[in-house]
C-alpha cells in the first residue's frame, strides 16, 4: 500500500505540474497573439493613411492570421494530422465502398463508376485503395465489417489530434482523448455518408450526360460537391473544437475559406499533384503515389488549420470591439 501510495503521488505530482505547463504555455501563446494583433492593427492604419480609398478593413485580420501559424506551431499539427489522415482515409473509402455494394447491388457498372468517382476526389488516392475498393465492392460484407472497425478507430485518432489542434488555435483547454474519439466517430461517420452521397450524385450526373445536358450535369455536380463539403467541414469545426462560447456561426468565415481552398486543390489535384505522382510513380513505382497522396493530405490539412485560424480570430475580434 506505500509503495502504491508513493507512484499515486508522483503520478497526481507529474499532472500537476504539467497543467501548470499547459497554462502557462496558453498565457504565452494569448500574449503573443495580442502583440500580432497590435502590430496588425497599425499595420491597417497606415496602409489606410497611405491609401485612404482602398477597402482596408480585412488588411489587419489577414495578417493576424498569417503570423499565428508560428504561435500555434501549426507546421507540427499539420504533420501529425496528414499522417493521421493517410491512416483514415482508406478504411472510410473501403466501409463507403461495402455500403456502395449494397446500394448498386444487381449494378456492377454503377457501383465501379461510383468507385472511381470517389477516387478522383484526392490525387494519388487511385495507386492506393482503387484494387481494394472494388473488391469492397464484390465482398461487401466482410470488408463492410473489417472497414467498420477501421473507420471508428483511425477516424477516431485523427479527431483526437484535430481536436487538441483546434483547442489551441481557438485558445480553449483541450478536453482529452475519450471526448475526441467518440466525436471522432460521427465525423467519420458523416464522411461515410458524404462518400455514398458523392456516388449516388455520379449517378444523376450520369443520367444528365445521356440525356445531352452535360453543361447542367456539369452545374450540378459542382453545387452538389460543393454544398456537401460546406456542411461535413462546419459540422467537423464545431463538433472538434473544445471549450464552451463557440458557436456554429463562428465557424462560417473558416468554413468557406476551407471549402474555397478543397476545390482548389482538388482542381489543382489534377495538374500540378499528377504530374508529380506520375513522375515519382516512374522513379519508385506504386509508392510514387503515396507521396503524391501525403503531399496532397499536407496541403488539405493545413488549409483546414488555417480556416479554423480565420475563425478564431475574427470571433476574437468581434468579441473584443466595443459594443
Amino acid at each position: 500500500m506505500g509503495r502504491l501510495r508513493k507512484v499515486r503521488s508522483a503520478v497526481q505530482a507529474q499532472q500537476a505540474e504539467q497543467a501548470e505547463l499547459d497554462a502557462l504555455e496558453r498565457q504565452q501563446r494569448q500574449r503573443l497573439s495580442m502583440v500580432v494583433r497590435t502590430r496588425a492593427d497599425e499595420h491597417q492604419r497606415l496602409l489606410h493613411r497611405r491609401f485612404p480609398r482602398l477597402p482596408y478593413r480585412f488588411v489587419a485580420p489577414v495578417a493576424e492570421v498569417a503570423a499565428r501559424p508560428r504561435i500555434d506551431d501549426l507546421g507540427t499539427h499539420a504533420g501529425a494530422l496528414a499522417y493521421g489522415s493517410f491512416l483514415a482515409v482508406p478504411p472510410l473509402l473501403l466501409f463507403a465502398s461495402s455500403v456502395l455494394g449494397f446500394v448498386f447491388a444487381g449494378h456492377p457498372q454503377a457501383a465501379q463508376d461510383a468507385v472511381n468517382e470517389l477516387v478522383k476526389v484526392v490525387p494519388g488516392l487511385g495507386s492506393v485503395v482503387t484494387a481494394e475498393m472494388q473488391a469492397a465492392v464484390a465482398g461487401r460484407v466482410t470488408l463492410g465489417v473489417i472497414g467498420l472497425f477501421g473507420l471508428l478507430w483511425t477516424a477516431s485518432g485523427f479527431a483526437s489530434r484535430l481536436r487538441h489542434a483546434l483547442g489551441v488555435i481557438f485558445r480553449t483547454q483541450w478536453v482529452g482523448l475519450l471526448t475526441g474519439r467518440l466525436r471522432g466517430t460521427v465525423i467519420g461517420l458523416l464522411m461515410v455518408a458524404v462518400f455514398v452521397a458523392l456516388a449516388g450524385f455520379t449517378a444523376i450526373e450520369a443520367e444528365l450526360v445521356s440525356g445531352h445536358r452535360a453543361t447542367l450535369a456539369a452545374i450540378f455536380q459542382f453545387a452538389a460537391f460543393a454544398g456537401g463539403c460546406f456542411v461535413l467541414f462546419l459540422a467537423t469545426y464545431r463538433l472538434l473544437t473544445p471549450g464552451k462560447g463557440i458557436t456554429l456561426r463562428d465557424h462560417v468565415p473558416g468554413t468557406v475559406a476551407f471549402t474555397v481552398a478543397w476545390l482548389v486543390l482538388t482542381v489543382l489535384g489534377g495538374v500540378v499533384y499528377a504530374q508529380l505522382i506520375q513522375k515519382s510513380t516512374v522513379l519508385y513505382g506504386t509508392i510514387g503515389g503515396i507521396f503524391g497522396f501525403l503531399a496532397f493530405l499536407y496541403a488539405t490539412v493545413w488549409s483546414l488549420l488555417i480556416g479554423a485560424e480565420l475563425s478564431a480570430v475574427l470571433m476574437s475580434r468581434r468579441k473584443a470591439a466595443p459594443r
